[in-house]
């Protein structure tokens, strides 16, 4: 996709972030049947862990920088990179806007590290 923008999040785009995060593991297994609240309430301060300490950054448009289409949350280092979620919205899928994120956070700064992924969705 072009004309894209990438950015590192800020602090106040958190709670979108969690809410994503959530809402994509409650439609995936083993969460698929959990209740909600259950799986808000034990797994949002997890969450609120890696928004924290590791890297998170976006995809938007070059002409609008508050809207999120898609984000990466992560960490680089010498000896492996981990990818803990990625989230692209969904009128901007299969449009390659998340695989431009990961190039450009991830793979751009790939010097023969293993890539590792801490969650997995499949929608």
């Amino acid at each position: 996709m072009r004309n894209l923008k990438i950015r590192q999040a800020r602090p106040d785009e958190n709670n979108f972030f969690a809410d994503s995060w959530i809402k994509n593991m409650r439609a995936n297994e083993p969460f698929k049947n959990m209740d909600f609240a259950i799986l808000s309430k034990e797994y949002f301060p997890v969450i609120q862990t890696m928004l924290k300490e590791f890297d998170t950054f976006v995809a938007t448009h070059e002409e609008e920088d508050n809207e999120i289409l898609s984000f990466i949350n992560f960490r680089l280092s010498d000896k492996f990179h981990m990818v803990n979620f990625i989230y692209t919205k969904k009128p901007y899928r299969k449009l390659g806007v998340a695989r431009e994120l990961i190039q450009k956070t991830i793979l751009d700064n790939k010097h023969g590290q293993p890539i590792f992924f801490t969650h997995f969705s499949q929608k």
